[in-house]
């Protein structure tokens, strides 16, 4: 095994020298080095953030196909990193401690809070189709499906007229009309036992193989949504909107507006290819690359959950958009892509900056696979290995002498 020369962090302290905002003095203000330390703390071995954290780096490196191209492995690495510290930043600070850039319709930010995904229904973990599942079941704890309650039934009835279509199907004798009414409900009785599950398979889960090994395609809820990093909430707890938290570069951000500028194609995301965005490494000009919010897909998802927990709907053009950013992107930028999101037909919108910068966010995630070095090496490790050319990777980016 490697030798490795690590200096561990003991107070996030480092960020301190590489401050972007104050290179002169050195001097992080004390707000953002709190947040910077309690980032980093929430991120300590056995924390359950601190394995959803290489979780998606692994996942970051299987996307990327086992590649060999160190440049662009360590750009996918480090944007994933990135993504999922500015997500714990934004979920420690509420709307009204955040720098807001740009404000477009009637929002009252008292009055809101921001919450997760999985907070909200008290899911087991923070996948979709986790928080999906527990909406789903919560659904069908404070509304039990009231099917039929006695033995007479209507011939018009939805649920009788699936049982004669099921019988018809497995060519099934004709019987008594009171034989129908038992067989009726028996079939009722199982119903009420299967239907939420059957209808949970139908709609929550991402695409899968059964036993067989045949292609199952995703639930009609999955494919239909996307997950917003949080809900926005009222006083009420019933859903206002979606927060979603880019950690884009300022470069990122105004080659995608440059590349959808178009004044009667308006877009809020993009999806071309890595050389688009100014990356020259070999194969980027097939490297698939997408940057924006994905808003119609996100505001259906909190559209389902709002049916599910049986608040009242609202139009989509009425969910509050919340959009954070790391603090170093030009407010300039920001508000072009804020006039951008109401164009596209959201006239509730707030763009907020985090308080730590991109390159802050950079310098944690370096900081954190340093304490997990050990870890990540370890040949008892539970979880599934990085590759050689990974662990390579992951030692360039943190600064690990594997000398």
């Amino acid at each position: 095994m490697h030798t490795y020369n690590v200096t561990m962090v003991t107070s996030v302290a480092s960020l301190n020298s590489y401050t972007e905002t104050d290179e002169s003095s050195h001097n992080v203000p004390s707000a953002r080095q709190e947040v910077a330390q309690q980032v980093y703390a929430s991120l300590v071995e056995g924390s359950t953030l601190c394995t959803d954290l290489l979780g998606k780096v692994k996942w970051s490196c299987d996307l990327s196909g086992g590649s060999q191209n160190s440049e662009r492995l360590r750009d996918k690495l480090s944007g994933t990193i990135r993504g999922f510290l500015a997500e714990i930043v934004s979920d420690q600070i509420n709307l009204g401690s955040a720098e807001t850039v740009f404000s477009a319709g009637n929002v009252d930010i008292d009055s809101l809070r921001i919450v997760t995904p999985q907070e909200f229904v008290g899911s087991e973990s923070g996948k979709k189709g986790s928080v999906l599942k527990a909406a789903l079941d919560k659904s069908f704890e404070d509304s039990p499906l009231q099917l039929v309650s006695n033995a007479l039934f209507s011939r018009n009835d939805p649920l009788y007229q699936r049982f004669i279509a099921d019988r018809k199907a497995l060519k099934a004798p004709r019987v008594t009309y009171e034989e129908l009414q038992r067989l009726f409900q028996w079939y009722v009785s199982n119903m009420r036992t299967t239907l939420p599950e059957e209808l949970t398979q139908g709609y929550v889960y991402g695409p899968s193989r059964d036993a067989r090994g045949n292609s199952v395609p995703a639930g009609e809820f999955f494919a239909s949504t996307v997950l917003p990093d949080g809900i926005v909430t009222d006083t009420s707890g019933n859903v206002a909107g979606i927060v979603e938290v880019k950690a884009y570069t300022a470069d990122e951000l105004a080659k995608f507006l440059q590349l959808t500028a178009h004044p009667t194609d308006i877009k809020v995301a993009y999806r071309g290819t890595a050389a688009d965005f100014g990356k020259t490494y070999p194969g980027a000009e097939s490297d698939t690359y997408v940057l924006g919010a994905d808003l119609l897909h996100e505001t259906a998802f909190v559209n389902i959950v709002r049916d599910l927990e049986g608040h009242q709907r609202i139009n989509d053009e009425d969910n509050l958009i919340v959009l954070r950013f790391p603090n170093d992107v030009p407010d300039n930028l920001l508000y072009q892509y804020g006039e951008r999101v109401v164009n596209y037909g959201y006239p509730n919108v707030l763009i907020q900056k985090l308080p730590l910068s991109g390159n802050e966010l950079d310098i944690i995630g370096k900081e954190v696979i340093k304490s997990q070095w050990s870890r990540l090496m370890s040949p008892q490790r539970s979880d599934r290995s990085f590759s050689k050319k990974a662990l390579e990777v992951l030692a360039a980016y943190a600064g690990i002498d594997t000398a």
